[in-house]
């Protein structure tokens, strides 16, 4: 049985329609447009969405600082446009259950633009009970900043998809993808319906890599034919080390 501190609930309401709101979720890198740029957590493999039942994801996390943990999921449940449920299949969190809801029942009749968004976790730990009460402080603590973070996203990039519509995705292709800007401008693209292409200097196994060596201009130059743009972030990280003059 569940304790009561091992439940969370974060709702709020979005000025947006709920179908809209809803669909945000099914959209592609949606996990990866949530996590804050100051958390320690990176998706390993995701083999699906919310509306894919019984696809996985696998999540890796920080926690007490130095350690790190990782987690495999399941999408197990789904209502369209209403709802759907997260479970574990193993990792430190045990019996760990999330679920989001989307409604606008309850809501002011004369707003058709407005819906309530329910994220609710439930989970214990597995581990040591000494540090089991602090732990789960401060992951319900975690959760809710993270939950914050994703409701104030939510309706930018609703407004962005309707700011930016296209009849035709982009087929883009980013240099310095690997970086802070290039990965998040990446999975932005991605999530806007974009088909975005990695320049790299190793020949990798994702499927949509381009490989350059710059030092010996090793590439096949058809592998760079039929992009409608390409945006170039390779180079000195910016965000790394003093900004000196030198490294202007």
């Amino acid at each position: 049985m569940m304790h009561p501190e091992s439940k969370l609930q974060f709702r709020s309401i979005i000025n947006r329609p709920s179908a809209k709101v809803f669909g945000w979720h099914l959209r592609p890198r949606m996990l990866e447009r949530v996590i804050p740029p100051w958390e320690k957590i990176s998706i390993l493999h995701s083999e699906g969405r919310p509306n894919r039942i019984g696809s996985n994801l696998v999540i890796k996390s920080r926690f007490l600082v130095l350690f790190t943990t990782t987690i495999e999921l399941e999408y197990a449940e789904y209502e369209q446009d209403e709802r759907f449920l997260v479970r574990a299949l193993s990792g430190i969190l045990k019996d760990y259950a999330y679920e989001t809801m989307v409604n606008s029942q309850g809501l002011n009749p004369e707003n058709a633009y407005a819906s309530e968004v329910i994220d609710r976790f439930k989970f214990s730990l597995k581990v040591p009970f000494f540090i089991k009460a602090y732990l789960l402080s401060s992951i319900k603590k975690r959760i809710a900043r993270i939950l914050k973070y994703k409701h104030d996203m939510i309706e930018r990039d609703i407004d962005m998809i309707n700011k930016y519509p296209f009849e035709k995705p982009l087929k883009i292709l980013i240099s310095g993808s690997h970086g802070l800007i290039g990965k998040n401008l990446g999975y932005f693209l991605e999530f806007m319906g974009h088909d975005v292409w990695h320049l790299c200097r190793g020949m990798g196994d994702n499927e949509k890599t381009v490989y350059w060596n710059p030092k010996t201009r090793e590439c096949d130059p058809r592998n760079f034919e039929g992009f409608d743009t390409v945006i170039h972030l390779a180079g000195e990280n910016v965000g790394k080390g003093r900004w000196t003059e030198k490294k202007k």
